[in-house]
């Protein structure tokens, strides 16, 4: 097995066992909170969510973006992560006080000890990231899962006591900040040799290697930041905290479970191709792989999603919730393109195409930003979801033109892609008339699945041969191993 899929097989070992547990783990804080609370409490609590996070568009500036693209690139990484740590902890402190000043001087919001609470989570969301982000380009995605699990065990544990005893949003903020505490605590505790090394520091160079490069990436920062809460304020402007409960119900479908698996393969192939800034034609031939793997992943569950959105949402949430079954399915398009604009988004990070792209970003954030205000008025949820599947589909094509410009021509496998397109019309078919004798989730899904693989397997679909001849290579070597060591014993 060669060196990048031996990289890549052990992130996702690592991601996706702490996924799978912790995504389901706290995908049952979010049913009961969603149930218990109901569609209009529940959006209250995600619209203060959204509200607190508005404040720390600033927090960030770009440096999540600068430090993964410079670690590649500087020999003395102590020294780059010490003026990223120190910077970062600048605007987070900066943000938290505005956000503070702001709730508790001029808004009119009476619960302000909920507020405050909120605040000192994101606080300290955003430091952890920083740190999380080291971790994922050191390749140790071993302390990423834990302290994602951390975080979600004790905030689901928590939170989920709150909501079954007292229904209490406030006590489920409580469960959110000590979550995201104890998870930072873990962070710190692993990367305390590397911290002890930091210094206190803002270096010459790194300002004047900032003030080059990291425009593009403040600009992309903010927007992209800006982004992720408009919709939720946008909706409960023009709708009320209940339709913001149907939306986050139905993002979280998208974010939690479906997304899983395109999620764990977007990180663990992150490092490589980032680590492959001077060698452009294995960089090429990454992101070709990249892209057939993810038709292979990100298809099928987008457009199985499709087919079920409706025992879905039912299954997951109740009745009270129906609203929401139309935007579960615009999330499952959503969940079909973001994967491939995410790869792209990494090979333009690494081959400084960054400044370039920023144009494209900010074209389509601020057409995502226009078309929401535009479409939710009059379409509701949907149009909100509508304004950001247009966005996407244009800033993919856009983006992928200028990677293509800068790597060549890029030769997509069409045995792979007749092979994807024809395994999921089969899927598709099967669903369809098996809804005729069940509504059996779990008989839906089971059919769905052994359909498309099978068709994926007739036809050899390489990628697909190739994902299943490494893990059989894998397994053959840790049989071999153990045999040996049988033998002298």
């Amino acid at each position: 097995m060669g060196k990048i899929k031996r990289i890549v097989f052990k992130n996702i070992n690592w991601l996706l066992s702490s996924a799978l547990l912790g995504r389901l783990v706290k995908f049952i804080l979010v049913i009961t909170s969603a149930r218990l609370l109901g569609p209009e409490k529940f959006g209250f609590f995600t619209y203060m969510l959204a509200r607190v996070d508005l404040f720390f568009v600033f927090s960030d500036l770009g440096l999540y973006a600068f430090y993964q693209r410079s670690f590649y690139k500087t020999a003395d990484n102590i020294s780059l992560f010490s003026n990223v740590l120190n910077l970062r902890l600048a605007l987070i402190l900066f943000s938290g006080l505005v956000a503070f000043i702001f709730f508790i001087m001029i808004s009119n919001v009476d619960i302000n000890h909920m507020i405050i609470i909120l605040i000192l989570r994101a606080m300290v969301i955003q430091l952890s990231d920083i740190l999380i982000t080291h971790a994922r380009i050191s390749q140790r995605m071993d302390i990423e899962s834990t302290a994602f699990l951390t975080d979600t065990l004790l905030t689901t544990t928590l939170g989920c006591a709150s909501v079954i005893g007292f229904s209490s949003i406030y006590l489920l903020s409580w469960s959110y900040f000590l979550g995201a505490t104890f998870s930072l605590s873990f962070l710190y505790w692993k990367l305390l040799p590397l911290i002890k090394e930091s210094r206190i520091q803002l270096s010459r160079s790194f300002c004047i290697n900032f003030i080059k490069n990291g425009p593009s990436l403040v600009v992309l920062s903010f927007l992209s930041k800006l982004l992720f809460v408009t919709d939720f304020l946008v909706i409960k402007h023009f709708l009320g905290n209940t339709y913001v409960g149907f939306y986050q119900a139905a993002k979280k479908i998208y974010d939690i479970v479906i997304g899983l698996f395109t999620s764990v393969f977007l990180k663990s192939i992150m490092p490589v191709i980032l680590s492959l800034h001077e060698k452009k034609k294995k960089l090429k031939h990454v992101f070709q792989k990249s892209v057939i793997y993810l038709c292979v992943l990100s298809v099928p569950l987008g457009v199985g999603s499709l087919m079920l959105k409706d025992i879905i949402t039912a299954i997951l949430y109740g009745e009270r919730y129906h609203e929401a079954i139309q935007s579960v399915g615009y999330f499952s398009i959503l969940l079909i393109l973001t994967p491939f604009l995410k790869v792209i988004n990494n090979v333009i990070l690494s081959s400084e195409l960054h400044i370039k792209n920023m144009w494209i970003s900010l074209a389509c954030i601020l057409l995502n930003l226009i078309l929401t205000l535009s479409f939710t008025s009059f379409m509701g949820i949907t149009g909100a979801i509508l304004a950001t599947i247009i966005a996407r589909i244009f800033d993919i094509f856009a983006s992928y033109f200028l990677v293509k410009k800068h790597l060549g021509s890029i030769k997509l496998n069409p045995h792979s892609l007749f092979s994807v397109f024809a395994s999921v019309l089969f899927m598709s078919l099967s669903l369809y008339y098996s809804r005729h004798y069940s509504q059996n989730i779990i008989f839906l899904i089971v059919i769905g699945s052994i359909s498309y693989l099978l068709l994926i397997l007739f036809f050899k679909e390489p990628a697909t041969y190739e994902l299943l001849q490494s893990m059989f290579n894998k397994l053959c070597v840790k049989q071999n191993i153990s045999t040996k060591k049988i033998s002298k014993d």
